[in-house]
């Protein structure tokens, strides 16, 4: 019997636009991290929190793993490595970013079930842009990232064009387009929760635990540009 896929939230980052580490933000009746925990929960099996190196986290569920980056400052592929490093063989994983707070575990359960036969990734792509940060990951491209980096190497980009990816459109996404926005400073912050705020006030008794809305005024952005 194959084991149930394993949920991973980056974590870690400088969120130096945001002024504040993303994790700690609150959300809700918690913060960013414990929204991404909870979000993945009915999706996946374990979870798996990937942060900075002495990076403090707000309180975590029982049961939550917590692992860091190997060296800090090279982005979201170091993360990525991190924690797709603590699967087991054969095992998939639905990576996350802590800052995609409409990101909800129908998403997730729709991008894990894409990762068919033969692809090491199955990765949704809104406006022509992927979004490799929410994303279904074959334990094995821990080993092609890490390969990159080492190899100087850190653009999500350059993983991307070095592993087979199934391509997700948007469309078929619960939320749409708008279930990948992500939040990187405190306008957009302040959006994202004015968005929470309304879909709640419309629709009280289906707000679900990840968050996930039908439009929200936070862009979706080309999360590969990272570099060093």
């Amino acid at each position: 019997m194959s084991r149930p896929p394993a949920g991973v939230v980056l974590a870690g980052g400088a969120s130096a636009r945001m002024g504040a580490a993303k994790a700690a933000i609150p959300w809700g009746d918690g913060t960013l991290l414990s929204r991404a925990v909870h979000a993945l929960g009915p999706a996946v099996g374990r979870v798996v929190v990937v942060r900075a190196p002495g990076q403090e986290l707000p309180p975590l569920p029982a049961g939550v793993e917590v692992t860091e980056d190997a060296r800090p400052g090279r982005g979201p592929l170091e993360g990525l490595a991190a924690g797709l490093g603590v699967l087991g063989p054969g095992e998939d994983a639905f990576v996350l970013a802590v800052d995609m707070p409409f990101a909800g575990p129908e998403l997730a359960a729709v991008v894990l079930a894409a990762l068919v036969p033969g692809a090491d990734a199955a990765v949704p792509r809104a406006g022509g842009r992927p979004q490799p940060l929410a994303a279904a990951y074959r334990a094995g491209v821990a080993a092609a990232a890490r390969a990159l980096l080492d190899g100087g190497r850190a653009r999500m980009t350059d993983l991307l064009g070095a592993i087979s990816v199934e391509w997700v459109d948007a469309a078929r996404l619960p939320g749409g387009a708008a279930a990948l926005a992500n939040v990187n400073t405190p306008e957009e912050l302040a959006a994202a929760r004015q968005a929470m705020r309304e879909y709640a006030t419309t629709s009280p008794a289906a707000t679900p635990p990840g968050g996930t809305i039908a439009s929200a005024s936070v862009p979706v952005r080309d999360v590969t540009a990272w570099a060093p």
